[in-house]
């Protein structure tokens, strides 16, 4: 069948627009495709690209296709440039910004005067402030922190016009009271420990601790301290004078008069091996009491 010689039929307005359409470069179409999505401005549209179609036979550009369009594009671009600040951030009103730097930040601070339905309790040598106004049944998280700054706040105020401030070298020091709340320990009292022997005898004679009266001692005959024991101490007084007095009583017992000096060397090496003889005892007691 020879369809060159066959009769075509009528085309309509938006048939001759398509067929321009597909004449036009490719840019044309993609512009004729996008101005299909609305549907009033198809028809328009079509008219025009016919149009200039006849009376033109040079490829029609985008441009050309939607003037309308570029038109608008343009005129946002060019309100997004007056918007832009030069940071990269958008341009405020005036009203805005300035209300926001000049306003009062004191407004939303809260108040240092605490007031509540119940007042609140102390013990300030513990640092404690006891609140006994209730909770709500499921309190949130800003109620929470309310509370407890409110708490904070009524302590601050409380140390502030009850306790003594003194200032210091090191800096202003606030005096706190007594505590008044018992705390209660962690472990047991522990218990006295039984004294031992030699701790009762020096309780009962009165003998104190020697490391609290110290190693030295005044000699009133040298006007010195000296040691109360070892080389040249206050024990081996009379041990090394050039004179001594003879015990009449004692010559006349024994025959001899003796000698003083070594008397006392004799008595008072005699007196630490006493002592020396009742330690090793207090050990051997000590250890059989902690074996049985």
């Amino acid at each position: 069948m020879d369809t060159s010689t066959a009769p075509q039929p009528d085309l309509t307005m938006t048939d001759e627009a398509l067929i321009a359409a597909e004449d036009a470069p490719s840019t044309t179409v993609e512009a004729l495709m996008t101005d299909t999505a609305n549907p009033d401005a198809l028809e328009p549209h079509s008219k025009s690209v016919a149009n200039n179609h006849i009376k033109s036979s040079q490829p029609m550009s985008s441009y050309q296709t939607a003037p309308e369009t570029h038109g608008q594009d343009a005129d946002m671009v060019d309100a997004a440039e007056e918007d832009d600040t030069p940071d990269g951030g958008v341009k405020l009103p005036a009203e805005s910004t300035e209300a926001s730097m000049n306003g009062d930040a004191s407004d939303k601070r809260p108040s240092i005067h605490v007031t509540k339905p119940t007042p609140y309790t102390f013990d300030l040598g513990h640092l404690l402030c006891i609140d006994p106004n209730p909770l709500p049944p499921n309190p949130t998280e800003s109620v929470l922190a309310s509370t407890a700054r409110d708490c904070a706040q009524a302590l601050i105020n409380q140390l502030l016009t009850t306790c003594a401030i003194t200032s210091t070298a090191e800096g202003v020091h606030l005096n706190l009271p007594a505590p008044e709340t018992k705390l209660p320990r962690e472990k047991a009292v522990p218990a006295a420990k039984e004294p031992t022997k030699w701790e009762k005898f020096a309780q009962k004679k009165g003998i104190k601790d020697k490391k609290k009266e110290g190693k030295l001692v005044y000699d009133e005959a040298s006007g010195e301290w000296v040691p109360k024991w070892g080389y040249k101490g206050k024990n081996k007084e009379g041990e090394n004078d050039w004179l001594v007095e003879v015990d009449d009583k004692k010559e006349r017992e024994t025959g001899e008069a003796g000698d003083a000096r070594k008397a006392g060397r004799e008595e008072r090496k005699e007196r630490v091996k006493r002592n020396e003889r009742k330690q090793r005892a207090n050990e051997r007691k000590s250890t059989k009491g902690r074996v049985g």
